[in-house]
Order: C-alpha cells, then structure tokens, then sequence
C-alpha cells in the first residue's frame, strides 16, 4: 500500500535530500517530488532518481508533502498549497506548532517530526507529533514513513524541541567530538584517515552497547578503566575541561534556539 505513496518535499535542502535518499531505497525513486523555487539543489535530487520542479502543481498527486522549508519563509513558502485536502502534511520545520501550521495550510491533517541527516542512510533517530485529527490510518502512514529512514517513536509536541536539541541537531555535536578525537589520534601517529576511521567504528560501537547492554552509561564507562589505567589519565582532562556542562549546555542552547524559532505567536 504504501510503496504505491508518491512523496512531495516543499524545499529541497539537505534534510528533505537525506529523507528522500533513505525513502528511495524503499519506494521507485520517481515516486519522489522535490519543490524548489530556485531549482539550485536539483542536481542532487536528480542524482537518486527523483523527479523536480519548480512548479508548485507538480506536487499534486503526492499523499504526503514534507514541510522543509526555514521556519521564517514558512508562510510564504506554502501559499500554493494552502487548502489542498488529499495531501497529508508532514513538517519537518523547527519551532513551528502544528495549530500555527494549520491555520495557515487550512488543513486538520498535519504532523510535526523531527529526524537528522542519518535519515540518508537508514539509521535516523526520529519522532513525531500528530495532530489532534490524525487518525489511525495517518498515524500508520507517518511510522512507516519514518521507519523506512530509521526508527521512531510517537511524542509529545510539547517535547519536539527538546528532542531537536539533543538528538535533531546531535550528529553535529558527534561529529565535532570525532573530529576532536581523530585530531588527537594524528597527534599520537596515527594518518588522518586511520584516525578517522578507528574514532567513527569506537563510536558506533560505543553506541551498539549503550543501546543494548542495559546499563547505566556510567557503569559501562567504569567498565572500559582500570585504576591508574591510560583511560583514567584521559576521563580526568575531559572532567577537568568541563565536557559535561559543555555538553548540557549544547543541548540547552539549541532548545532555547528552537523555541525562539517559534515566533511571537507560534509557540506551543
């Protein structure tokens, strides 16, 4: 039923093309409608089979539009499709309620989620929000939706935010720490490209076990030191940089970032 679903993106920036990458592999590519004023990103849409336009009208037979466009350009962005009934909206914006997004597009079907750019290759963590008149049928549709670049799970709207700054803008954070990790490794002699290598495959396995050891993040790290061990030596110059408070206070600036995106007005 729904590999049959054509998918319409309004925006075509890096998270709607991480989406359509991870869908492409579980729908035909053709099935996937990317809308762009501007058309500037159209090679990379192209490049994983899907179709483009800079027509609004061209996204009328898709049964879901993604909402990718900046919070700020959202009202205008979506005047062509306001009052459209067949579609199910799907905003992906951060800061924008769904009661702002539906008073504008006229329509009780809307879903707010949130994912990240490993949506492209089929790991994303993601969530979603439904509105109060989606149904059981659109509540299939929008798992499936995400499911195919990932996992999910149903949360509050209340919570998007809080999810936007920790797991939404996360990869960032991760990245920057494994660039950090793989400049340390090619201090001590390592290439770069080992260095890279050798910091992303520990992460991910860090991660694995995280996920499916059931202990406490706390318990496995004393797991990993010894007592006057080599990882001890470096906890204590990570505990002595402040990399918690840093981190917490990552999280609680892109949460603050994301609620002032809301908007007078928009806000939950």
């Amino acid at each position: 039923m729904y590999t049959d679903y054509n998918i319409g993106f309004i925006g075509a920036g890096k998270m709607a093309l991480a989406l359509a990458t991870g869908l492409s592999h579980h729908i035909n590519p053709d099935q996937i409608y990317a809308f762009s004023p501007s058309g500037k990103t159209f090679c990379s849409w192209k490049a994983i089979g899907a179709r483009c336009s800079t027509d609004p009208s061209s996204l009328a037979v898709c049964n879901i539009l993604v909402i990718a466009v900046k919070p700020h350009m959202f009202d205008v962005a979506i005047r062509p499709f306001t009052g459209w009934n067949k579609p199910l909206f799907v905003s992906v914006m951060a800061g924008l309620s769904i009661k702002h997004i539906s008073s504008v597009v006229s329509s009780n079907r809307i879903v707010r989620i949130m994912t990240n750019t490993a949506s492209a290759f089929g790991c994303a963590c993601s969530v979603y929000a439904p509105g109060e008149k989606i149904g059981a049928g659109d509540d299939s549709t929008i798992q499936w939706f995400l499911n195919c670049v990932g996992s999910c799970e149903i949360i509050s709207e209340s919570n998007i935010n809080g999810f936007t700054a920790l797991a939404g803008s996360g990869p960032a954070y991760i990245y920057t720490i494994l660039e950090g990790l793989a400049d340390g490794g090619v201090l001590v002699g390592l290439s770069r490209a080992e260095a890279t290598k050798f910091a992303a495959q520990m992460t991910m396995g860090a991660a694995k076990v995280a996920l499916e050891s059931g202990k406490h993040t706390g318990q496995l790290k004393d797991d990993v030191t010894s007592p006057a061990g080599t990882t001890m030596s470096g906890i204590q110059v990570l505990e002595k940089g402040g990399i918690r408070g840093v981190l917490i206070d990552a999280v609680q600036a892109s949460a603050n970032r994301a609620a002032e995106l809301s908007g007078q007005g928009k806000n939950l």
